[in-house]
């Protein structure tokens, strides 16, 4: 627990010390002068005498890649902030497991044709099957492993992923999501599925449409439909929004499930206890005045704020951005030789 929290204050403490910038949006370089005003002067000066500053997007994929160390010697500012956040990212932590561990000790093989044949064409696109596929075989383990055969899916929208896991793996499956229409296209998608399938021994599949907070009770539900307590239930979301990650945390710790998992997303929508966000002020949505971050004690006594363009940031691939950045200095060095 010690190692936790101090690695969680060095990171606090790296992002509060550089929050100007990492909260910055693209047009504030512009508009508020970020280059001159916002980043350390070290650091500037060092990206000032790179010649030409066009080739940082290219070192620094190289630097990500391992295929070349950073000239610490040259720019040692860069070199040290960079390898402060390698040091600090998860992916480097030891505190984590890696998912390589998790997969060999579930014993996941990649053998994912049964699933993706059944699905690619008819019903998800690739990209969508991918990511279902991905879970099932997960989940399908963690079943193994446990012993448990009913699913509560938070957040289920469209239904690919519970109606996968009642259909191939049949497991009883209860679908929250809180948006009536989307209930039903989730049932239109069952429908076809089942007609496509014409499987008999699928198991239960049951939605409910409520707005899903920390506040809910939810062996009710699965004692209504299943007929089992929650500590022989598992919890799954994929692509919880917003505020629903965190709650799924919430319902978790505190409702006595037996196994999470959870693959979130659009952070940005989520609210911060210490940190304020204009986003919000004119929404009137059901439950957003619900601060969800930090969720630990700890994090918590620190006062620790991201700040929400932090967060959108950081769901975005880092070696995605650098190649933008690569073409977009390509394409401003055709137009400037076309120019001239």
């Amino acid at each position: 627990m010690k190692a936790i929290q101090s690695k969680l204050c060095e990171i606090v403490d790296f992002l509060s010390k550089h929050d100007c910038f990492l909260n910055s949006h693209a047009t504030n370089f512009f508009t508020k002068n970020l280059w001159s005003n916002v980043l350390p002067t070290n650091l500037l000066q060092d990206l000032e005498n790179m010649s030409p500053l066009a080739d940082f997007p290219v070192a620094y994929l190289d630097h990500v890649a391992g295929r070349q160390d950073w000239d610490c010697e040259k720019f040692p500012e860069v070199g040290n902030f960079l390898k402060t956040a390698d040091r600090l990212s998860l992916k480097n932590s030891t505190l984590i497991t890696p998912i390589t561990e998790i997969e060999n000790f579930l014993s996941i093989t990649d053998n994912n044709e049964r699933l993706s044949k059944t699905f690619i064409n008819d019903f998800m696109t690739v990209k969508k099957t991918h990511e279902v596929v991905e879970m099932v075989k997960l989940v399908e383990k963690i079943i193994e492993k446990t012993s448990t055969n009913t699913i509560i899916d938070v957040g289920s929208g469209k239904g690919y992923m519970s109606s996968t896991l009642s259909y191939i793996s049949g497991v009883n499956v209860l679908s929250l999501d809180s948006s009536a229409i989307t209930a039903c296209g989730a049932k239109k998608l069952d429908t076809n599925m089942g007609k496509k399938l014409k499987l008999r021994n699928r198991g239960k599949h049951v939605r409910e449409t409520l707005h899903v907070s920390p506040c809910i009770t939810l062996e009710p539900l699965l004692i209504s439909h299943f007929g089992v307590p929650t500590q022989q239930s598992g919890l799954l979301g994929l692509h919880t929004c917003g505020q629903l990650a965190a709650t799924s945390c919430q319902l978790y710790v505190n409702q006595n499930m037996r196994w999470f998992v959870n693959v979130g997303c659009c952070y940005h929508l989520m609210q911060e206890q210490f940190g304020h966000s204009d986003f919000w002020d004119d929404f009137n949505i059901v439950g957003s005045n619900e601060a969800l971050f930090p969720l630990s004690s700890f994090l918590k006594s620190k006062r620790a704020v991201l700040g929400r363009n932090a967060r959108m940031i950081a769901a975005h691939c880092v070696e995605k951005l650098a190649h933008d950045g690569i073409n977009e200095v390509r394409i401003s060095l055709r137009c400037n030789v076309k120019l001239g």
